[in-house]
């Protein structure tokens, strides 16, 4: 029997997750196939997994990267610190599956962050407070790079909303990071709100379909250093089957 991997979230439809799965399956010489699992409760995780025997590691997006925690049965300390889990590998033990999840997007993060940073970007912004923005700030904290969420509604110490963001010191936050499905094809929200960056912002966008949204293409007319997050993906999705792989050894 073939090895199965997927991907679950609430809207699918804009991913190149399976894409890129099959590519990795022929690279590696590797038995296996990918599937997009769409649901709309985080609870039916166990039906996809119970009735799925060969189901052995799981991508989890958009809105369950923090939900999902309290169905595990193990998670790597740094994901439990982030509070956030993109990556489950499941094991199975007199036929009961046990979820072990960890997070690779943090990981991700930095090596491509740590490719374009130049020595004046100093501090960032992260738009967004769901899970990958944990992810981002997790990665962050271990560069020594200060940072705060923004988001349309005050959450705590660490987050300022978009209208207060008149009063930053752009020159100093000039690291920006959307970390929010906006600007994703398919998604209700079509692009982040208007960020006041300057002309040696750097903007690193998570959203990879499409490849240029409205806020990467501000950011290139400024002269910006963009990314967008596709090699993120990439990443991320390489150190999720590697890990699998070995465990599973």
């Amino acid at each position: 029997m073939s090895l199965l991997f997927g991907l679950v979230g609430a809207k699918l439809g804009y991913s190149f997750s399976a894409d890129y799965a099959h590519d990795y399956f022929l690279r590696n010489n590797m038995d296996a196939e990918y599937r997009l699992f769409e649901m709309d409760d985080v609870a039916k995780i166990m039906d996809i997994i119970h009735n799925n025997s060969n189901l052995c590691g799981l991508n989890v997006t958009i809105p369950y990267k923090s939900s999902v925690i309290g169905f595990l049965d193990e998670i790597d300390d740094d994901a439990a610190e982030m509070g956030a889990v993109n990556c489950i590998f499941i094991s199975r033990r007199h036929n009961r599956p046990l979820l072990h999840g960890f997070n690779t997007d943090y990981l991700a993060f930095r090596q491509v962050l740590q490719t374009i940073i130049r020595p004046e970007h100093k501090s960032a912004l992260i738009l967004g407070t769901g899970g990958v923005s944990k992810a981002v700030a997790f990665a962050l904290k271990t560069m020594s790079i200060p940072y705060m969420f923004v988001s349309r509604t005050k959450r705590n110490e660490s987050t300022v909303c978009y209208d207060q963001l008149k009063d930053i010191n752009m020159d100093e936050y000039n690291i920006i990071i959307n970390a929010t499905p906006c600007g994703t094809e398919g998604f209700e929200c079509s692009d982040v709100p208007e960020v006041p960056y300057n002309d040696h912002s750097l903007l690193f966008d998570l959203v990879y379909n499409p490849p240029v949204t409205v806020f990467q293409r501000r950011g290139v007319e400024k002269g910006c250093v963009v990314e967008n997050g596709l090699r993120m993906l990439h990443l991320q999705a390489d150190l999720f089957y590697e890990r699998v792989l070995r465990e599973m050894k």
